[in-house]
């Protein structure tokens, strides 16, 4: 297109512009609007179920209560398991060190009491 823009060009430019977007603003309210009313039944059922739950959130929050509880108390009896009793691990290593005493023991008593064996003298 060569030649100055005129008045008229401008115009119909304008008015083509403006029934683009008119027609695109009428679609998206549309959509807009259907959206909302498909959704209208999903929330009036969501309040519905949230007021129902209203009710049980006292006993809900008692529960959860309870449980912070528990864990507490939980807690409370690891610390005290640990601090008071001895892990296998332990136990089986003091068992390890008092066997290998008592053999050592064994061998020292055995060596005590062991005659010593000498040749026999000859007689004569």
């Amino acid at each position: 297109m060569q030649g100055p823009v005129t008045w008229e060009t401008l115009i119909g430019m304008g008015v083509i512009l403006g029934a683009v977007i008119g027609v695109w603003l009428r679609i998206e309210y549309r959509m807009t609007t259907t959206i909302a009313e498909a959704l209208k039944p999903l929330r009036d059922t969501l309040q519905h179920i949230e007021g129902r739950f209203t009710a049980s959130d006292t006993r809900i929050s008692a529960l959860h209560a309870e449980v912070r509880m528990l864990e507490k108390s939980l807690a409370d009896h690891k610390l005290y398991a640990a601090e008071h009793y001895s892990r296998l691990s332990d136990v089986r290593n003091v068992r390890d060190e008092v066997i290998e005493r008592l053999d050592k023991i064994e061998r020292r008593i055995d060596e005590a009491v062991r005659v010593p064996t000498t040749p026999a003298r000859p007689r004569g």
